[in-house]
Order: structure tokens, then C-alpha cells, then sequence
């Protein structure tokens, strides 16, 4: 990522094996410890799924649960929100600006274009 866009908070609700997690990041990098089977992979594969749009599995929503979440806050205001359900439309996508003034600018018009543009285009070989 480039220095002027930083991961303020996670939030992640019902996503594969992990059911709730929220916390803040307070510096540049991020240590993510636990047992085995304790969702580290499943975070990992949230912010994966919130940045990039890549890899959904299959089931994405917790065994037993209905809706999902995953919110990535910005730094600078903007909050990108993936909804999951289980159903016809399991993924809604969209990037919320806290910021906004006006109603019409309260959400951004191309979500995965401004995310890129933002961002970059994240990928592993």
C-alpha cells in the first residue's frame, strides 16, 4: 500500500471461521498470532476479499449464520464495505465517504476503479 492510504479499523462479521472481530491498526505493520483454527486465514482472506474483489469462496458466510460483513476503514475517511448473505446475492460491494457533504457523494460511484487507482493492484505470484 502507499503511504497516503492506511488501514485505520477491520471489522469482520460472520466471515468463513471467524464470527466477529474489530480492532483499530495503530502502525505500519501487523502481527497476527493464534492457534491453529483460531481465523487467522479466515482474516487474512477478508481484507483480501475487501481490497481486491479476488478469491470469494465458495461459502463465505459462517456455517449457521445468515449475513456477513467486512468493513476496511481508511484512514482518510473512506469506509469499503463488503456485505455477504447467503443466497441469490451473497456479495454487495460498495466504499462509503465518511467525509461526504452531500448525499450524492456519499458513496463512490466505481468502487473497484477508485480502489484500484487508490490503492494499486494488490496480487501474489
Amino acid at each position: 500500500m502507499s503511504n497516503e492510504t492506511q488501514i485505520k479499523r477491520i471489522k469482520i462479521q460472520n466471515f468463513k471461521g471467524l464470527k466477529a472481530f474489530e480492532g483499530e491498526i495503530l502502525g505500519k505493520d501487523v502481527y497476527l498470532t493464534g492457534r491453529n483454527e483460531s481465523g487467522k486465514t479466515s482474516f487474512i482472506d477478508a481484507v483480501w476479499l475487501a481490497l481486491t474483489g479476488k478469491n470469494i469462496p465458495p461459502k463465505p458466510v459462517t456455517t449457521g449464520a445468515k449475513k456477513g460483513l467486512i468493513e476496511v476503514e481508511l484512514a482518510d475517511g473512506y469506509v469499503v464495505r463488503t456485505k455477504l448473505a447467503v443466497g441469490k446475492t451473497p456479495i454487495q460491494f460498495e466504499i462509503e465517504n465518511l467525509n461526504a457533504v452531500d448525499e450524492k457523494d456519499k458513496f463512490v460511484k466505481a468502487p473497484r476503479t477508485w480502489l484500484n487507482e487508490r490503492i494499486g493492484v494488490i496480487d501474489f505470484d
